[in-house]
């Protein structure tokens, strides 16, 4: 699908660069657009995928439910993420 985005120009030119650096070629533009968009709207994706695993309405844990637990270590979250993001996008590129 052929999709229009207006963006500020020096957003859009940098990310470019950053996806060039990393991929070599502009190429993998359309999918980190792609990986980005799940990555926005993932609950959906969880909570179908769960779906399909049970056969019972899976209905979403209010914010209000969710407790923060302590890690044995320190841990950096951002790290944790651009590590998994930086793996995803290693596997996706030939």
């Amino acid at each position: 699908m052929k999709v229009s985005l207006y963006i500020d120009e020096k957003l859009w030119r940098r990310f470019k660069e950053t996806i060039l650096h990393r991929a070599g070629t502009t190429k993998a533009l359309s999918q980190e657009i792609e990986l980005l968009v799940k990555d926005y709207i993932i609950d959906d994706f969880l909570i179908k995928g769960a779906q399909t695993l049970s056969h019972e309405p899976i209905t979403p844990i209010p914010a209000s439910e969710v407790h923060p637990i302590t890690t044995t270590r320190p841990t950096s979250v951002n790290q944790v993420l651009k590590e998994m993001r930086m793996k995803r996008t290693a596997q996706s590129i030939p």
